[in-house]
C-alpha cells in the first residue's frame, strides 16, 4: 500500500487551524517539523512551542483527492509552501533501526543494536535495543555520557542514572566495572525499555535495578549521571543533589552552550564544577559535590 504526504509551510499563528483543517479533509495523522534550523529547548510544562516556520505533514491513503487537497491549501495566504509526496509502503521500524549501528567509545568498550554482531568479541560490550525509549549513544549527549563513564575507575562504584531512557548510561556503568547501579526514569516505558536491556547482557553484573522516581531508596551515589535538558535539569537540582554523596561526582548532559550558567547557578550551592566538554553545540558538565 502506497501513502499520500503533503506538506505544508506556514508562520507559527496559523500551524493549529492549518492542522484543524487537515484533521477534517480526512488526513491518518499530521505531524510537526522545523522548517528552518530554529532549535527549541526549555519550554515551560504545559507549554508547546512551535517554529516561527513550521511544516504541517500531513499522511493521507493512497486514493485520497489529493489534488483538491492541494489547490484548497495553495490558495490559502498562510500557506507559503505546499509540496506532495508518494510514499511506498516499507518496514518504517527496520528502517529507523538500520541507523543504529554498533558504535565504540573507548579502545576496548562498544554499543552494539541486539541484533547485529559485535566488531570485537574480546572487548566490553553492551548490547541494546532502545524500543521506544530514549538513548541509543548515536546522540552527541549519550556519546559525551559515555566517554566521560569510560574513561572512569568505577570499580565497586554504586551509580545512579537519573532519566534513564534506555537504560544505556546505567548499563554501560555495570559493564565498565560498576558495583552497582539505579536507573530512574519518570516515563514506565523506560523503565520497561532498561529492564529488556538489561535481559540482553546476561554476563554483565546483574546488580542492577530500575524504577520510577518513587521507587529509589534513600541513598547516595557515588556517581550520578542526568542526561535529560537544561530545563529539567535546574528544575531537579535539589533532588539530585540529596542523590550524591559529599565529594561524588555528577555528570551534567543534554545542555546547549547558551545554558551552561543557567544549569551551573541552579547547582553552584551545591556543586563545585570542573569542567565542561562539548560536541557539536551540545555540553556535558562534570562537578563534585561540596562536603
Amino acid at each position: 500500500m502506497s501513502w499520500l504526504q503533503l506538506t505544508l509551510t506556514a508562520k507559527r499563528d496559523e500551524v493549529e487551524a492549518i492542522n484543524a483543517q487537515c484533521d477534517l479533509m480526512g488526513a491518518l495523522c499530521v505531524t510537526l517539523k522545523d522548517h528552518g534550523d530554529e532549535p527549541l529547548f526549555c519550554a515551560e510544562l504545559g507549554d508547546q512551542p512551535l517554529w516561527q516556520a513550521t511544516d504541517i505533514v500531513a499522511l493521507f491513503d493512497e486514493d485520497h483527492d489529493i489534488k483538491a487537497a492541494m489547490d484548497f491549501f495553495e490558495s490559502q495566504e498562510a500557506v507559503t509552501h505546499c509540496v506532495f509526496e508518494k510514499l511506498e509502503d516499507q518496514d518504517w521500524v527496520r528502517a529507523s533501526l538500520d541507523r543504529f549501528q554498533p558504535i565504540q567509545f573507548a579502545d576496548n568498550f562498544w554499543v552494539c543494536p541486539s541484533w547485529s554482531d559485535v566488531p570485537d568479541p574480546a572487548a566490553r560490550n553492551l548490547m541494546l535495543d532502545p524500543g521506544l525509549a530514549f538513548g541509543t549513544g548515536t546522540h552527541e549527549t549519550t556519546g559525551l555520557c559515555l566517554q566521560y563513564l569510560a574513561e572512569l575507575d568505577l570499580s565497586d562504584k554504586f551509580v545512579i542514572d537519573y532519566g534513564c531512557g534506555s537504560g544505556i548510561l546505567g548499563l554501560s556503568a555495570l559493564v565498565l566495572g560498576a558495583g552497582e547501579v539505579w536507573a530512574i526514569d519518570n516515563d514506565p516505558q523506560a523503565v520497561l525499555a532498561s529492564e529488556a536491556n538489561l535481559l540482553l547482557n546476561p554476563d554483565i553484573n546483574q546488580n542492577f535495578n530500575v524504577g520510577l522516581p518513587e521507587d529509589m531508596p534513600a541513598r547516595e551515589a557515588d556517581i550520578v549521571v542526568a542526561n535529560i535538558l537544561a530545563a529539567p535539569l535546574i528544575s531537579l537540582a535539589p533532588t539530585i543533589e540529596k542523590l550524591s554523596k559529599p565529594g561524588g561526582l555528577l555528570f551534567l548532559s543534554g545542555i546547549l552552550s547558551s545554558q551552561v550558567e543557567s544549569v551551573r547557578e541552579a547547582y553552584e550551592q551545591y556543586f563545585y564544577f570542573q569542567s565542561v566538554r562539548y560536541d557539536s553545540g551540545w555540553i556535558l558538565c562534570s562537578l563534585q559535590k561540596k562536603g
